[in-house]
């Protein structure tokens, strides 16, 4: 009798050791890393950030469509001079045009600040539609009319020419500066070259992480009825080669005018030196992280930081005002 009472607690004994043995086992298994999974060790009190790059968690990124909703077919580029009383010669550009909505759900009507382009002379960038004399050189003015849910019309807008000119951009806006089609024409003598935001290639990544509204910063007093605009940004090359990015190329839009980075030559270098310094090359691949400083007029609704390539073509585009810091 005593020998089966032993027999049953060694039994017993061998089934908890048993189970003992399967449950240290799963815990073992269950705290191994999975195969591919990379494991990082740093050391304590270390935050693991990207260099040179804000901490904000969620960067706004750039706020373009890849298609826009009005396409354009840019079917012929007339250059030709006007004389003033003056006996000043001015150059004009006539783009004549095709448009087709094909993304909005109401119809658009073109005026002068709807339609514009960029052209590059010094600091004259911002093209407006010239008004004045666009119905005696024109027979089918663009100006005026609208362009319904899948309707397509054609039609021609005048431009003057800046300086000498050789290449141009032709937007659509919104008054918001919501980009609503855009073609590109490299050489305004041969306006079969252009092309249209499908067939054009945008390589420059842009990301805002902060940006702050200031009476004055050291240095720079205030100004009347400005204030100063200190925005930090990141900018990828995602092209082949390097790429060069000057003041205009990085510019605030507001319904007023157009405000170029100011933080290069139009600061002291005591202050410059703590601001991106125009122009700066960006080599294929990298990322070039700092602050742009601008003057901006006081109680403008809309505030929109674009990047530009080279050809004045806009890569991105943030909206400040969800942005925006006012000190």
């Amino acid at each position: 009798m005593t020998d089966r009472k032993n027999g049953m607690v060694l039994q017993h004994g061998i089934m908890i050791c048993f189970i003992l043995s399967l449950v240290f086992l799963t815990g073992c298994l269950s705290g191994q890393p999975e195969k591919n999974q990379s494991t990082i060790i740093a050391p304590s009190n270390v935050p693991i950030v990207p260099m040179n790059v804000s901490d904000q968690s969620s960067p706004i990124q750039k706020d373009i469509t890849p298609s826009n909703p009005i396409q354009i077919t840019v079917h012929n580029v007339t250059v030709y001079s006007v004389m003033q009383k003056s006996g000043k010669e001015i150059k004009h550009v006539a783009l004549d045009v095709s448009m087709k909505n094909i993304g909005l759900k109401e119809s658009f009507s073109f005026d002068n600040i709807s339609l514009i382009s960029f052209q590059m002379d010094n600091e004259n960038l911002n093209v407006y539609p010239n008004t004045r004399n666009f119905q005696g050189n024109s027979r089918n003015p663009l100006l005026l009319r609208t362009l319904a849910p899948g309707e397509k019309i054609r039609g021609t807008v005048v431009f003057e020419l800046v300086g000498d000119t050789e290449s141009m951009v032709f937007y659509i806006k919104d008054p918001s500066w919501t980009i609503l089609g855009e073609a590109f024409v490299p050489d305004i003598s041969n306006g079969a070259q252009s092309r249209s935001d499908r067939e054009y290639t945008k390589n420059l990544g842009f990301v805002v992480h902060s940006a702050a509204q200031k009476n004055a910063i050291p240095g720079m007093g205030p100004f009347p009825e400005a204030k100063i605009a200190v925005v930090s940004v990141s900018i990828i090359n995602n092209n082949p080669t390097d790429v060069t990015i000057k003041r205009e190329n990085l510019l605030i839009l507001t319904e007023r005018e157009i405000t170029f980075e100011h933080g290069g030559e139009r600061v002291s270098d005591e202050i410059a030196r703590d601001y991106l310094r125009f122009p700066f090359t960006i080599h294929s691949g990298e990322t070039i992280t700092g602050s742009a400083l601008y003057v901006v007029h006081s109680g403008t609704r809309i505030n929109k930081i674009a990047l530009t390539d080279n050809n004045l073509v806009i890569n991105s585009m943030v909206d400040l005002n969800n942005i925006y810091q006012y000190e």
